[in-house]
């Protein structure tokens, strides 16, 4: 009975698969019930001028280079504060992947910083078509 203590392995294998799903099954919160992380809040109003507008097209990429100065001051990097799921920031560069559910107008916050130091917020408004 060479075969018999695979075989009570593989069965122990997928006992406890069974068991780990149904206690996953149970505690895991649906979907819909996920609240979202509280937003960290803005450090001024963020004004007309610190605004930059872009269309994309649902279910497409948008890349964005971002100014490389912000009043006055160069620019080393930026902070994502608030944005859409899948949008991403990377030194100066905005990524956003839409999907096809994402038509409507959308912002997404960013804080510009110089030599580690933050310099203004930047709003990115985005209308996807």
């Amino acid at each position: 009975m060479r075969g018999t203590p695979v075989r009570h392995k593989m069965l122990l294998t997928l006992i406890s698969s069974a068991v780990g799903m149904l206690i996953l099954g149970f505690t895991v919160e649906p979907a819909d019930a996920i609240r979202p992380v509280p937003e960290r809040p803005l450090s001024r109003a963020v004004a007309d001028r610190d605004t930059l507008r872009q269309t994309v097209q649902a279910g497409e990429s948008l890349i964005l280079t971002l100014p490389g100065q912000v009043n006055g001051r160069p620019v080393s990097r930026y902070e994502l504060i608030r944005g859409p799921a899948l949008s991403s920031v990377a030194g100066r560069s905005l990524l956003w992947v839409t999907r096809r559910g994402d038509t409507g107008r959308h912002q997404i916050d960013l804080v510009a910083e110089a030599d580690g130091s933050p310099v203004d917020t930047v709003r990115v408004e985005i209308s996807v078509e």
